[in-house]
């Protein structure tokens, strides 16, 4: 309507074909999306490195290809629930450590500030698998290509994981875990919506 002008239908009303949900329960500011739309996580190799190799080995490794179409992962808002998750899946021991299955070992001397990064992510309701129950990898790039090894000597890799516990650089863990914050933010996330993951070179 033009500044100054009268109407001359002042009340309209009009259908719109896609629902939209509106809140206030993400970010300060309140909004709105079209909850139909699965929001897509984007991790590239070449930005997170053994980070997204560890995710992309769950997806085209196991038989649980978490975090792609057909099986998406699902946004854990609880920080308890997410901490409780990551204890579960992440049971840390120094460097040295005598490997067991549920024991995740540093390797700090071949991989700096290593840590045990999760995949399916403690912060999705797919999250809080038992470590033991983990494909346990590590990583190193050669000619442009990540190639993955066994990483705890008491478990060989299996294919009906439903996870896997990658040897990452803490710096690279943290990272991607703020890119997935960024996510729930930009798209307004809230708890239980679906989101996929995808890895580009």
């Amino acid at each position: 309507m033009q500044a100054g002008t009268v109407p001359i239908q002042p009340n309209a009303t009009w259908s719109n074909p896609r629902t939209i949900r509106c809140d206030d329960e993400v970010s300060n500011v309140p909004g709105c999306v079209y909850p139909h739309i699965t929001p897509e996580l984007v991790l590239p190799l070449s930005t997170y490195k053994e980070a997204a190799a560890t995710y992309l080995f769950q997806q085209q490794y196991s038989d649980h290809p978490l975090g792609t179409k057909d099986e998406p992962l699902h946004r854990l808002a609880n920080l308890d629930a997410q901490e409780a998750n990551r204890d579960r899946t992440c049971v840390v021991a120094a460097e040295g450590a005598v490997e067991t299955p549920e024991l995740f070992v540093r390797k700090s001397s071949k991989i700096p500030d290593d840590s045990c990064d999760e995949y399916p992510f403690a912060a999705s309701l797919e999250g809080g698998t038992p470590g033991a129950y983990c494909n346990d990898v590590e990583f190193e790039l050669v000619d442009g290509e990540w190639i993955y090894a066994q990483a705890n000597s008491t478990k060989p890799l299996f294919k009906e994981a439903q996870c896997s516990r990658g040897h990452v650089p803490l710096d690279l863990n943290s990272a991607a875990g703020q890119e997935l914050g960024r996510l729930v933010q930009a798209q307004r996330m809230i708890d239980f919506d679906a989101y996929t993951v995808r890895i580009p070179a």
